[in-house]
């Protein structure tokens, strides 16, 4: 869809992996301000001490501000939970909690984080020996939470990190994956576990919910595809995503 200079848009933004300076030179190239960015989780934090961690959020954070451009992210499977505990919410950029919903520019938004890492062993051995720098969480992975969801309405857009089954990538059996599995034999079902509670997660917001578009990262690729009345859109690592924001 080509965009006016008149038409509003939320911006979008696949797995960064720390490279949070990519999103600012973003800004500054398109000279943006008083936009709305939001990201996928892989923001990656928590790789660092706390003190250092904090420090580069609050640098972040101004940044935005100087244009007032707002990031809302969410957690991905390379960053640490504790982050996104409501603990971290700054007046340009929010790292939010699983299960937030939030109206921006108009439209419902529900944000739910979380998956499960394909090297968490080589993580969690890195993390054995170097016992001061943690780079594994076990609680990395998504949680279906009917509770929180049974009493939510008019949601117009998902987000999370990794998506239902009938998503892509349909297989599971990548070659990173059946690599990591030599040394992780839980590895794969527990892949195929998580989305099929993803999927759980879609159908039960369906119940109450007619949602328009859904947001998804952490399989570094770009696809879109429609299913039922909801088109899914998986977002690259990277990727800057112009979603126009149009009411029908």
């Amino acid at each position: 869809m080509k965009l006016t200079n008149k038409d509003k848009i939320m911006i979008f933004i696949g797995d960064v992996h720390s490279n949070w300076n990519g999103i600012i030179f973003h800004t500054k190239l398109h000279k943006l301000k008083n936009e709305i960015f939001v990201q996928v989780g892989d923001f990656g934090i928590g790789f660092h001490e706390e003190v250092y961690d904090t420090k580069r959020l609050l640098e972040l954070n101004e940044k935005l501000s100087k244009k007032n451009n707002k990031l809302y992210v969410i957690r991905g499977n390379h960053d640490d939970p504790k982050y996104f505990q409501g603990n971290h919410i700054y007046s340009n950029l929010k790292l939010l909690k699983d299960y937030t919903v939030l109206n921006i520019e108009e439209q419902n938004i529900l944000f739910v984080g979380g998956a499960l890492s394909v090297d968490r062993v080589k993580r969690d051995e890195y993390q054995k020996k170097h016992k001061d720098r943690l780079q594994w969480w076990p609680n990395e992975i998504f949680i279906f939470d009917e509770d929180k969801i049974k009493d939510i309405k008019d949601i117009d857009i998902v987000v999370t990190h990794t998506a239902p089954k009938f998503c892509p990538p349909y297989s599971v059996k990548s070659s990173l994956i059946a690599e990591m599995s030599k040394n992780d034999p839980t590895l794969i079902q527990g892949i195929i576990e998580e989305r099929n509670e993803m999927e759980k997660l879609y159908f039960a917001l369906k119940e109450n919910n007619k949602i328009k578009y859904w947001f998804y990262g952490h399989f570094h690729n770009y696809e879109t595809f429609t299913f039922e009345d909801t088109k899914f859109t998986l977002l690259d690592e990277n990727q800057f995503y112009d979603f126009p924001l149009i009411k029908y």
